[in-house]
């Protein structure tokens, strides 16, 4: 409802202060998404940034990328790249692109926040961070973290992209040292004196060339490197009272990042995710129009679904999600009745192949026992 007042004031003004220019000129066709970045021509001496006209350009980028991605990590990512995702790329690549870039991704979980943040770093050449939460992981543990980020991006001089989702929010004072890292580019009393010791005298030589000699200089200078290479990316979900909560005590997640939304997918996703999905599955007699047919049934089960929802939340003021999981369930589960189903058959089919077997055997020894 945002984006489309925001669009209707915008086509207002334009013909209210732009003599000659039309709403067409600024948002062509009314369909085609406006995406810009510098992923596609740019090279390593020349950095292009540009806007995208033709999807399908960018669409082969991006996959191109993320198959790079894939045969190098240990956890490949089966992403379907339709044309909201895309958007969401060029706009996360763009963000962290900016020296002390970080973002704030809004979206219900599952909406691909994590995975498309972990490409777009990935597009850049940074390395991805991510905690792991485990059973003892504490503030002592959360604290090393990060300082191998703080290390790698202050001492090593190496962009780094920290992707953190509020499901890894074991202590709400991790999101207070997220805070003095948006705000400050560090956390105060992080490094102990020797650890302290060991970085000045790491980045001296270095500084001793800017004319920075003082600890507190050399130490300053550490921190500017850490804001400018350290991009943090926090995936939140608006569910509830606690994003709100977090952002009033935490005004750095706002004032520090870059928010985008992540909306629900519409059709054109839901049906590309599915066709992928439905094609991938090696079944005789499934041809392109079946695949087609059945793709149409599970978008249209999942948009059944959402219009209910609107409903339910009208009568009853009650707001019940549909997140995008729910309709890989859906899938996955049409593949499971499948699975049961065609070994059911494939089980009824070897017991006649069997037994037609076992009456042409009986046929022939009958026959050649009439004979003698």
């Amino acid at each position: 409802e945002d984006e489309a007042w925001l669009r209707g004031k915008l086509r207002e003004l334009l013909g209210a202060h732009f003599k000659g220019v039309s709403a067409s000129n600024v948002f062509p066709a009314g369909e085609r998404p406006l995406i810009f970045g510098s992923f596609v021509h740019s090279t390593e001496e020349k950095l292009v940034y540009e806007e995208y006209t033709e999807i399908a350009q960018v669409r082969e980028n991006v996959e191109k990328h993320l198959g790079n991605f894939n045969s190098l990590s240990k956890n490949p990512m089966p992403l379907v790249l339709f044309d909201m995702a895309l958007e969401h790329v060029a706009r996360i690549h763009r963000i962290i692109g900016i020296p002390g870039g970080n973002a704030l991704l809004i979206g219900v979980g599952g909406s691909g926040r994590q995975s498309l943040a972990k490409l777009a770093a990935a597009m850049h050449g940074y390395h991805t961070y991510q905690i792991e939460i485990t059973k003892s992981y504490g503030n002592e543990e959360w604290r090393d973290d990060v300082k191998k980020m703080m290390l790698r991006a202050g001492k090593a001089d190496e962009s780094v992209a920290f992707v953190f989702s509020d499901t890894q929010l074991k202590l709400e004072s991790f999101l207070e040292d997220i805070n003095n890292l948006l705000n400050n580019g560090e956390i105060p009393n992080l490094f102990p004196v020797d650890e302290t010791e060991i970085i000045l005298g790491d980045l001296r030589p270095q500084c001793k060339e800017l004319g920075l000699t003082s600890a507190t200089a050399i130490f300053g200078y550490f921190v500017e490197r850490v804001k400018c290479n350290l991009h943090i990316v926090l995936c939140m979900s608006p569910v509830g009272d606690g994003l709100r909560t977090r952002l009033r005590q935490f005004p750095s997640l706002i004032n520090c990042c870059t928010i985008d939304w992540f909306h629900e997918w519409p059709p054109d996703a839901l049906d590309a995710v599915a066709g992928t999905f439905l094609g991938q599955m090696s079944m005789p007699g499934m041809d392109e129009d079946l695949i087609v047919n059945l793709t149409r049934v599970c978008v249209h089960i999942q948009q059944t679904v959402i219009d209910a929802t609107a409903r339910y939340k009208a009568e009853m003021r009650r707001v019940t999600y549909v997140t995008p999981p729910l309709y890989l369930r859906l899938l996955g589960t049409f593949k499971a009745v499948m699975d049961v189903r065609r070994g059911e058959v494939s089980a009824v089919k070897k017991r006649y192949d069997v037994g037609l077997e076992k009456l042409l055997s009986t046929a022939e020894q009958v026959q050649t026992m009439q004979v003698e």
